[in-house]
């Protein structure tokens, strides 16, 4: 059987020099993935915060929209201002309720994304605000937050009972009686205390994602200083095995020509994949 060296030579050559390029490239093939997922969780951490943001301007909405129809049911004694009362609480309520499910060891996902989307919360955010709270509730400034809110959800369910005793007080015509009074002076006492949780939960969230920021952009650094040291230390190795084929290059050329003016004989070469002769000239 016939083996044709030149093909194994070319394959032999390609094939150094495959390994010669995954060498040079190899920190690129994983440091700009890595650097990509990094950017991407970046983003997705970042979505997360600003919906609980967002969720929260919702919520301290509703709350006080809650306290407006109340207040306003107080005077007009419409029904419908009471039941766009309790209505406006559905919001609170079901941040709450997601709150809690996830809160528990082995938490229901379908539960906590009903909850999420009651609290009117965009879809497109409901995965991103989930995982953001079971991954980072343990963080100082997030745990903080956290507890904002617990508070603020007990203040609600205080004004919920608040809303059915007025509405007692309505049908039993006594909202003018002092007690009447005096659950408006609760109503008006609930907002004022609703206030600084708000504006607590707010600063801590936002404290949070600024840390998660500096974090995120530490890390990043850190990968692109890990890269540039990576590309020199290629570079210079690079460099000097260049240097080294040189050198070896030039002692093999000087042995070669001592030894063709030492053997007095004629030297030529062929190119065999051109099928041409070269003869060296004196």
């Amino acid at each position: 059987m016939l083996i044709d060296t030149g093909q194994l030579a070319k394959k032999w050559r390609r094939w150094l020099s495959a390994r010669q390029l995954l060498a040079i490239i190899w920190p690129f093939l994983i440091t700009v993935p890595l650097l990509v997922l990094l950017t991407v969780t970046s983003m997705s951490i970042l979505s997360a915060g600003r919906s609980y943001i967002e969720g929260e301007s919702l919520w301290s909405k509703a709350f006080n929209q809650s306290v407006y129809y109340l207040l306003r049911y107080t005077q007009t004694l419409d029904e419908r201002d009471y039941e766009r009362s309790l209505l406006s609480l559905e919001v609170p309520d079901g941040v709450r309720i997601a709150r809690e499910e996830m809160d528990r060891r082995d938490p229901d996902l379908a539960v906590v994304r009903a909850g999420v989307l009651q609290g009117q919360i965009h879809p497109s955010d409901v995965d991103g605000a989930i995982i953001f709270y079971r991954y980072f509730r343990d963080v100082p400034m997030v745990r903080t937050a956290i507890e904002h809110w617990t508070t603020a959800d007990k203040l609600v369910a205080e004004l919920r009972k608040i809303a059915e005793s007025t509405h007692q007080l309505v049908q039993s015509s006594q909202i003018n009686s002092p007690r009447g009074a005096d659950l408006i002076g609760e109503i008006h006492d609930l907002r004022e205390a609703m206030r600084p949780l708000n504006e607590e939960f707010s600063r801590s969230l936002s404290d949070a994602m600024r840390w998660a920021q500096r974090v995120l952009l530490l890390v990043t650094f850190g990968i692109a200083v890990i890269l540039v040291l990576a590309s020199v230390t290629l570079s210079r190795r690079m460099l000097r095995r260049r240097e080294e084929m040189e050198a070896a290059l030039r002692k093999s050329e000087e042995r070669f020509q001592l030894a063709v003016a030492g053997a007095n004989d004629g030297v030529w070469d062929w190119d065999l994949e051109t099928n041409r002769m070269y003869y060296p000239r004196d």
